[in-house]
């Protein structure tokens, strides 16, 4: 056949799949290649080739469909990919969280010679950075000074057996603690380098407490390079008595970094200017930093132009010829949450007395021989299960709230980007107060403890999320920090098999398929789907059908104390059980809250 003798036919290019190519395929050769497509049994020389190229067009088409989907927010499953959309969104991946609590301090104190009292020159300060360790290996840190002084929680620890007379008293004092462990990283810098990124890696990495250089100078981690000022609190000297101890001030940070967490490595970046381009790095007057007129010493233009905050577009200092001394926190252990009483053991007291040059150095050493410690309550801070849904919703909020929250989803956004520094909420809830007549928002929250159980966020994570929340809320948004109310549930049913499965096998496949589905906890207001639930014991191989379901409240003992009336919550239609704008459900324990039979 002559080539103007040839028909024209049309190649479909939309068929990707295995069938469609070869189908394709064949049409092709025989409206084409009349003369040649002549044998196109499985046996033939050409059958291999069609299948060949068959399965190549099948496999590039998986790969294509593969990275269109991951390309795309709502439709990716890879980690890493979420996780390097998000960058593009402007989140950051952090690393561990902290976890935060309160804990307990006894020391043993000498009477005084008056035996009515210890003896108060010998009542020690436990200093910021003693380290503690819990039963399951993991470091946490004292973040405050621990003064015994303040306490009134005294005792008399021993007597005499002769007089009946005290010999010692028991202190009793608190103090906030922070998972982790501080270690050090010493780089050498030496030419110039735009742009300089250092890397190093620590699968524990948690946060950056501060870089300093050999000749002394303090490097601010930020947001991102273009942010040439932060806010820092100073003493407040000329303190009354209704006024704050410290004011909080800005401060042009010309010498400033970034840092990246991605899996175990640590990323920091720097900018790209000189010390020839800088002033000091002091309190921002504004009538230094808006218009400048020669001759006057006054303000003569109200708008502000951030570029004369530092009078540089350099993004930066970058260090160069000098040694980076890198202070950082890790967190050791698994899990950073503890149970109550798990963290007991001071590894090394830190420890001040006043004018311990007159005191005795026997007695001393009793002193510090004879610290106790405890957490009477649950350390936490740490989300366990962190997947890639938590991840999308992170990044969604984060990308829309724009850093600065006006709407409720966005005060969600901002408190779940909260830095790891302060903790981390497990789910978190924006209502607008009804009652109120300004603009009053009502944050509920929730954390987890080590065993991954829902508990109340305690007051060290919550001030931390004020102080984060301060900076982006509205001027008139008063907001209030709220614990949301736990409600414990237990799932009961009877489901009809196949008869040609084993009863106990599919029992042990519906326990599994409810576990699976309540791994991942509710948020807070969110309504319990029985459609969903139907949905998940239907899909379970070997379940024919489902002849019963219901929702029980489980309180009393190691269950929440919070009741609700589960049938009077449930929807007309049966579909949901409505829960309260404050109230969170929680499977607690699935191998007992999980009940059911099989017909």
């Amino acid at each position: 056949m002559r080539d103007n003798d040839k028909r024209i036919f049309t190649v479909d290019y939309t068929g990707r799949d295995q069938k469609t190519i070869r189908r394709n395929l064949d049409t092709y050769s025989e409206n084409y290649y009349p003369n040649i497509a002549q044998n196109n049994n499985e046996g033939s020389l050409e059958s291999l080739l069609f299948d060949t190229v068959t399965y190549i067009g099948d496999n590039l088409s998986l790969y294509v469909d593969y990275q269109a989907n991951e390309m795309l927010l709502q439709n990716s499953d890879e980690f890493d990919n979420i996780r390097e959309i998000g960058k593009q969104h402007g989140y950051k991946l952090k690393g561990r969280p902290i976890s935060f609590g309160k804990q307990t301090f006894y020391v043993i104190i000498p009477a005084s010679n008056n035996s009515e009292g210890p003896d108060e020159s010998y009542i020690p300060i436990l200093k910021k950075g003693t380290q503690i360790l819990s039963e399951s290996g993991g470091i946490y840190t004292l973040i405050e000074d621990v003064h015994f002084t303040n306490s009134n929680e005294i005792v008399v620890a021993e007597t005499d057996n002769s007089t009946g007379l005290p010999i010692s008293f028991a202190i009793k004092s608190y103090g906030k603690i922070a998972s982790g462990e501080q270690r050090t990283k010493e780089i050498v810098i030496e030419d110039y380098e735009r742009f300089l990124t250092l890397e190093f890696t620590d699968e524990d990495f948690s946060e950056i407490i501060s870089i300093v250089d050999s000749e002394g100078n303090v490097w601010y981690e930020v947001d991102s390079l273009t942010q040439d000022v932060i806010y820092k609190s100073i003493p407040n000297f000329s303190k009354n008595n209704n006024e704050p101890e410290s004011l909080l001030r800005p401060f042009v940070v010309p010498r400033r970094f970034t840092t990246e967490f991605d899996s175990e490595v640590i990323k920091i970046q720097f900018g790209t200017g000189t010390t020839s381009n800088i002033r000091s790095t002091t309190v921002l007057d504004p009538s230094q930093v808006v218009l400048q007129k020669h001759g006057k010493n006054y303000i003569s233009d109200l708008n502000l132009d951030p570029t004369n905050l530092i009078s540089s577009d350099s993004l930066g200092l970058v260090p160069s010829d000098t040694t980076l001394l890198i202070t950082y926190r890790a967190n050791t252990d698994v899990s950073s949450n503890a149970a109550i009483g798990s963290v007991n053991n001071l590894i090394e007291p830190l420890v001040e007395f006043t004018n311990r040059q007159e005191l005795d150095e026997t007695q001393i050493f009793s002193v510090i021989n004879s610290f106790e410690t405890e957490n009477e309550s649950p350390i936490i801070g740490e989300v366990l299960d962190f997947d890639q849904r938590d991840l999308k919703s992170k990044i969604k909020g984060q990308f829309s709230s724009q850093k600065r929250a006006v709407h409720e989803t966005d005060y969600i956004a901002v408190c779940y980007n909260m830095p790891s520094s302060y903790g981390a909420i497990k789910r978190v809830s924006a209502i607008t107060d009804p009652r109120s007549k300004k603009r009053n928002l009502n944050l509920y929250v929730i954390s987890e403890d080590s065993e991954g159980n829902l508990i109340q966020t305690n007051s060290i994570i919550k001030d931390n999320l004020k102080m984060w929340l301060n900076q982006y809320k509205m001027v008139n948004d008063t907001i209030d920090i709220l614990d949301a109310k736990v409600v414990n549930i237990g799932i009961e049913f009877v489901v009809m098999s196949n008869l040609n499965e084993n009863k106990y096998d599919i029992l042990n496949r519906a326990y599994l398929s409810l576990s699976d589905y309540f791994e991942i906890k509710q948020d807070i207001g969110q309504s319990l789907s029985l459609t969903d639930l139907y949905k998940v014991l239907r899909d379970t191989e070997g379940v024919v059908d489902i002849l019963e379901l219901k929702v029980k409240n489980k309180t009393g003992g190691n269950y929440s104390t919070t009741y609700l009336d589960i049938e009077e919550q449930t929807s007309s239609d049966g579909r949901y059980v409505y829960a309260p704008k404050n109230v969170i459900f929680e499977l607690k324990y699935p191998n007992d809250d999980i009940r059911g039979s099989v017909q």
